[in-house]
């Protein structure tokens, strides 16, 4: 199947710009972290919206877009700096 990138979010942090880049594959979405076009760690941060998971998804956080919650755990991950790789240091 095609990727299909829905959005890319930018955010600066340490004085370092970082951007998180949503794709979606079929019925899954996921994200990806890049510093200078380089991904700056392994996670992808994936769901699957399938019909049974989306009344459940509107439960826990309402109306927001799937990946915007992948957004903030892949934006509170970098400013943490769990998983960055050693040459790309926040």
């Amino acid at each position: 199947m095609a990727e299909n990138e829905i959005t890319a979010i930018g955010f600066d942090h340490n004085n370092k710009h970082y951007v998180i880049k949503v794709i979606q594959v079929g019925n899954s979405i996921f994200v990806k972290s890049y510093h200078n076009g380089m991904e700056i760690n392994s996670y992808s941060y994936p769901i699957e919206l399938v019909s049974t998971n989306k009344k459940a998804w509107r439960n826990l956080y309402g109306n927001k877009q799937p990946y915007v919650r992948l957004v903030e755990i892949a934006e509170f991950d970098i400013k943490a700096g769990n998983g960055i790789r050693k040459d790309i240091k926040p």
